[in-house]
């Protein structure tokens, strides 16, 4: 039988003490150690970890709260690789593939490239339960938006079930385009988003290092789709195809020429963003909403989790100690 990581059990206990259920009644004694889980050294199988999510959702009632569970499940499985704990995943194709396509018996996708897209399945299509359909999507989702600065419409969902009539929470929760009615259940994401490199993985990180400096040097293509990203930067968001429409070129081809320079174009991107955001952050004075308007986020949120990602602080631990 297989074990459930202690990610998942960490995830699912913070749940249930916001929500003032027990752990006692979530797990057999035998699965507990001196009256709390242990974490660290679980020993839980699939079945009873189904078991207490069955008795969590009947103690609560909610449905909202297992679309919570997968926001924070996402959380904890994001955490090593924002510290670069990573292991051998040096890109987001890398952490999806290790998280949620292998022998994980709850989070069971298969990735699919075709052309520039790439879909995230799950391997039960025709799963009668929508709820758990819609957690697993909704912690694929959440976990490709913590690793990664991507506007949510760069990511659009379909589910093989039809419109629940919980929707308007499953709107709230997932924030981009969403099917109903369709022949799997998937997430679908541009192929190049996946490169997007790790912290840490400095073989492939781009991101203002002087390699970007020497493609600006020697290639006119490389010049030029920076240039554009510089002027263009506060557009939310800024796509391949914006640079593409100005360059009179498909996004398709344009993300085949930038391939040819092993970058993307969203590496490009963060490169100028993560430039400006560490002048910007020398001015005290300017605010943090200030800069992520600035630079083209949607929201403070989704700058701060680029500019760990980016440099391993957060911009007010960076902005406290260039005044120590």
């Amino acid at each position: 039988m297989n074990r459930i990581p202690s990610s998942y059990l960490s995830a699912l206990v913070e749940l249930a003490q916001q929500q003032g259920v027990l752990e006692t009644e979530l797990f057999h004694p035998s699965d507990l150690e001196r009256g709390r889980l242990s974490v660290e050294e679980a020993a839980i199988d699939e079945i009873s970890f189904k078991q207490a999510i069955n008795t969590f959702k009947a103690r609560c009632g909610r449905f909202s709260l297992m679309l919570e569970f997968g926001k924070l499940l996402a959380h904890h499985l994001s955490e090593p690789y924002l510290r670069g704990d990573g292991g051998t995943a040096v890109d987001l194709r890398d952490a999806v593939a290790a998280e949620f396509c292998g022998t994980n018996p709850l989070l069971d996708f298969t990735l699919q490239e075709r052309g520039d897209r790439c879909r995230l399945t799950l391997l039960a299509p025709q799963m009668v339960d929508a709820e758990m359909v819609e957690f697993k999507l909704r912690t694929l989702y959440r976990f490709i938006l913590c690793l990664c600065e991507l506007e949510r419409d760069e990511i659009s969902v379909e589910f093989s079930h039809t419109v629940p009539v919980y929707g308007a929470e499953t709107l709230a929760a997932f924030s981009s385009e969403l099917s109903f009615s369709r022949t799997h259940n998937e997430l679908v994401i541009a192929s190049e988003l996946l490169s997007f490199p790790l912290p840490g993985c400095k073989a492939k990180s781009h991101n203002g290092d002087p390699v970007i400096d020497r493609l600006r040097s020697e290639y006119p293509l490389i010049r030029e789709t920076l240039d554009f990203i510089e002027v263009n930067v506060t557009k939310v968001p800024l796509k391949i195809e914006d640079a593409a429409i100005e360059f009179n070129m498909s996004a398709r081809t344009l993300q085949r020429h930038l391939k040819k320079y092993e970058v993307t174009f969203v590496q490009l991107r963060d490169s100028v963003k993560k430039h400006h955001s560490l002048q910007m952050l020398q001015d005290q004075q300017l605010k943090l909403a200030a800069i992520s308007d600035q630079l083209g986020f949607a929201d403070v949120s989704g700058f701060h989790h680029a500019f760990k990602r980016w440099t391993g602080q957060s911009p007010k631990e960076y902005r406290q100690q260039l005044y120590i």
